[in-house]
């Protein structure tokens, strides 16, 4: 649900990723096992989502490519301890 709008707001295309980011990965240690998962509603949607936003015209502001960049190394941390 949260990777599948992809037109962002007046805030800026790394404020709606950030927000939708935020939405499912912001959780306790112990529940992020269960985020990750392969298939239609799994990771493959997540990674479209993130070379979505990274080809988005716009994201550069603000350092919004840095901070995307370690939104994305904290997920292969924790794919890499699960």
């Amino acid at each position: 649900m949260h990777f599948s709008g992809l037109t962002y707001d007046t805030e800026g295309p790394y404020y709606t990723f950030n927000k939708s980011w935020e939405h499912v990965f912001e959780c306790a240690d112990d529940e992020k096992e269960y985020l990750i998962v392969r298939g239609k509603y799994g990771l493959d949607l997540v990674q479209a989502y993130i070379i979505h936003f990274l080809n988005t015209p716009g994201i550069e502001t603000n350092s919004g490519l840095h901070l995307m960049a370690q939104r994305v190394e904290k997920l292969i941390s924790l794919m890499e301890t699960m």
